[in-house]
């Protein structure tokens, strides 16, 4: 990393890089794998790549809701829920949200990719996409007896990968109830059927976690594209820089993004770029940007009175998100859940297990899930009550407001009545979380006496 504390306004890179979380991270480290090729990158949060929040798998939920690694945004008070507000965390650190979430790699299924080139994106299929979710991990076989207690047979070699930055593993600490979850499910006959990287598999199963089993750290985008390029001397990094804007020129005939409008230590600065101003802000900062630099809704912009560059008033809609819910129920005596930790005792074990060998509950995270089709459960009678209620919500639905969204609604209500697709998520918390609380970290707050084990459940896809 090359240190920018004397750039002027008139210096320029072939490439600024707006956010250093994944898609930013990764950008940075390719491109710059030409030595002639320069590279800016812009992140609002700070460095913090050795911070034991971070590294520490055990501690993920602690992250939520700071404000030195999390963004902590939030939904205006929804009319269907009472007023309440869902929280939405996301990273502001360097590695984006991959440094803050709960470590979970759980792979798309291949409609869910096959979507986007049906969206009009060629080429953005899952036989063309398939070898990059290889190329971007390595994968750490267990020992026997996690293999065993997590019947991780369903694993097909052939499909992950062998030498990619993220590495990825299974936990070699777990207690019962992760044992008895792909067990329950087999009996239940939703056995797993294949791996989740075959593009189509169902069933319940022990999902790998972005953690490195040979030092049991959180493996990221910042430690895992950044750190081993960090000395390029064509890289340059900028953290605790919040972007205001996307400089741009209009020739007459098109719009180009010239340059990029930052703040940093209470000064605003520019940047100028040579090729490309490459936005990677995340799923609500990059659209905002976009309108804050004049691309957008007319009749928005104009009411904060930003210039229109371009008038686009597609920009920040129809997010698809997977809201979640969930039932708790309180565990037999003797079984041991994550809401020990309320003993300070408990959590001065775990730490020094963690500190002096690298064992115990901190090593690990929530690891049990299932992906299953949501007809599975529906009697005849619920097929046909399920086919009346997509009928009319699409009927009440506008596709004019976005060219694509006829399409989009084929796809979704073709995911949900698949008897195939892993088109329901339900996933297992040894610990009591509250899911009427509107922070993350009051989700998965300690505070009932009691222990717990949760079932969250979420549609893949909400129509």
């Amino acid at each position: 990393m090359t240190p920018l504390p004397s750039l002027t306004i008139d210096e320029a890179f072939d490439f600024i890089i707006v956010g250093g979380g994944t898609a930013g991270l990764v950008l940075a480290n390719r491109l710059t794998t030409d030595p002639n090729i320069s590279v800016l990158l812009i992140e609002a949060g700070s460095d913090r790549l050795v911070d034991p929040k971070i590294v520490t798998p055990g501690l993920a939920t602690t992250l939520y809701n700071d404000p030195t690694y999390d963004w902590s945004f939030g939904t205006v008070p929804q009319e269907h829920l009472n007023g309440k507000v869902v929280g939405h965390s996301r990273g502001k650190v360097l590695g984006g949200s991959s440094a803050i979430n709960v470590l979970a790699l759980i792979y798309p299924t291949r409609s869910s990719i096959d979507a986007w080139a049906k969206l009009g994106n060629k080429s953005w299929d899952f036989d063309t996409l398939a070898p990059y979710y290889r190329k971007f991990h390595t994968f750490h076989r267990p020992s026997k007896e996690t293999e065993a207690a997590l019947a991780t047979d369903y694993v097909d070699d052939n499909a992950c990968g062998k030498s990619g930055p993220i590495q990825s593993s299974f936990p070699e600490f777990h207690g019962p109830l992760g044992k008895a979850w792909p067990e329950t499910f087999k009996n239940l006959g939703f056995a797993m059927t294949t791996d989740p990287l075959s593009g189509q598999s169902t069933g319940g199963f022990s999902y790998l976690s972005s953690i490195d089993p040979k030092t049991w750290e959180r493996s990221h985008a910042g430690s895992a594209y950044y750190s081993p390029v960090a000395d390029r001397p064509n890289l340059h990094l900028l953290t605790d820089s919040i972007v205001e804007k996307i400089i741009m020129e209009n020739t007459g005939s098109e719009v180009i993004a010239t340059a990029v409008q930052f703040t940093r230590n209470g000064n605003t600065e520019v940047r100028k770029a040579r090729n490309e101003v490459l936005l990677c802000a995340g799923v609500f900062q990059s659209p905002q940007l976009l309108e804050l630099s004049g691309i957008g809704s007319t009749k928005l912009l104009k009411s904060h009175g930003i210039e229109v560059i371009v008038d686009n008033p597609h920009v920040g809609e129809n997010l698809q998100d997977h809201p979640m819910s969930g039932l708790c129920f309180e565990v037999a005596d003797g079984i041991p859940t994550i809401d020990m930790i309320r003993d300070p005792a408990v959590v001065e074990s775990a730490m020094e297990a963690y500190q002096s060998a690298r064992v115990g509950p901190l090593t690990s995270g929530f690891h049990s899930v299932a992906s299953l089709p949501v007809v599975e459960f529906l009697s005849e009678e619920g097929k046909t009550e399920l086919a009346k209620l997509l009928d009319t919500h699409t009927q009440n639905l506008s596709p004019s407001k976005q060219p694509s969204q006829s399409t989009q609604y084929a796809i979704l209500r073709s995911i949900l009545e698949s008897p195939t697709d892993g088109s329901t998520i339900i996933g297992m918390g040894a610990s009591q979380l509250h899911f009427e609380a509107s922070l993350q970290r009051d989700i998965y707050a300690i505070t009932d006496p009691s222990n717990y084990l949760c079932f969250l459940v979420s549609l893949a896809h909400p129509y």
